[in-house]
């Protein structure tokens, strides 16, 4: 199941800005792959929402093209790699690695492409429209559920088994001062060393969910790199805030996550952006959206309209 919340931040609806965030979901029954996208526009950028939005079509529609269109051999190499994990050295590593290399290039180009021409036509600079990309693929393979992913700028992608084990897809780029980040731009794409570098996947029996976040849900929720890394501190962030509010509904869950990111968190006001994949066996309770917490501590003024979806 798919579901995916984004709430504009307080720090845009107290000047009546709107969200620089966007995300996207695609699920084809055609051949049983799940794309999910995030991505947070540059605050200092004058089209981020642009940037954002672009990059997030862009690349899920290229990658499920691609997956679909690439399926049957995906399918055998992860097969092949899943299968020879015992060995120390997995021949089959490289060919997987090769066929991903392919489908997220591809993926990962074409938002690029797409803004340079926009910039052009326009007369504006690429800087204009920048933004981070958190972008994962998802299928059933064999007894295993394979997820691939490829991450630039802040934020946070894993792959997470309650009280088990949870893999972080990457880590959150950053820069010289505080806030500063990485975005998804033309050096980025240039070679392939710097595409594969940012590609990571992995392959479990047990899964209870993939996390793609932007920063306004990391920051607050984890709080440091290290908390990242600290399975305890997902699992709470599972069992208190995420897991009662999924419904075997996809819908539902999507509204009461929209709830959910009102939370109040002293000093973060950006954008908040969560996009989840899960299965029903995860569902404790048919569950209602709850009411945001969404009453200041601290006086910020708020404006009209939500900017939310």
């Amino acid at each position: 199941m798919l579901a995916a919340a984004s709430r504009r931040g307080r720090s845009h609806a107290h000047v009546g800005g709107c969200r620089d965030d966007d995300f996207s979901l695609i699920s084809s029954r055609a051949s049983g792959w799940h794309v999910l996208a995030v991505s947070d526009g540059a605050g200092s950028a004058k089209y981020s929402r642009g940037g954002s939005r672009i990059a997030v079509q862009w690349a899920s529609e290229v990658l499920a093209d691609k997956l679909g269109e690439l399926d049957a051999k995906l399918e055998k190499a992860i097969l092949a790699w899943q299968q020879g994990r015992v060995d120390e050295e997995n021949e089959h590593e490289k060919t997987l690695k090769d066929c991903l290399y392919n489908v997220f290039r591809a993926a990962v180009y074409e938002p690029v492409k797409k803004i340079h021409e926009l910039a052009k036509k326009e007369e504006l600079q690429y800087r204009d429209f920048y933004a981070t990309l958190l972008l994962c693929a998802h299928k059933t393979i064999g007894d295993e559920q394979f997820v691939a992913g490829y991450w630039i700028g802040d934020g946070a992608m894993a792959v997470y088994a309650e009280d088990e084990y949870t893999k972080l897809f990457g880590e959150p780029d950053g820069g010289e001062y505080a806030g500063q980040t990485r975005f998804l731009d033309a050096d980025a794409v240039s070679s392939r060393e710097k595409i594969e570098q940012r590609i990571h996947f992995d392959s479990q029996v047990n899964l209870s969910a993939v996390f793609l976040m932007t920063d306004g849900v990391s920051d607050p929720k984890f709080e440091t790199d290290a908390n990242l890394q600290k399975q305890k501190v997902w699992d709470d962030f599972w069992n208190e805030e995420i897991q009662p509010r999924l419904d075997t509904d996809p819908g539902q869950a999507s509204r009461n996550l929209l709830a959910w990111l009102g939370f109040w968190s002293p000093g973060n006001h950006d954008d908040r952006t969560l996009a989840l994949l899960y299965p029903a066996s995860v569902v404790t309770k048919t569950a209602n959206a709850d009411t945001a917490e969404d009453t200041p501590k601290e006086e910020i003024p708020d404006t009209e309209g939500t900017g939310d979806e």
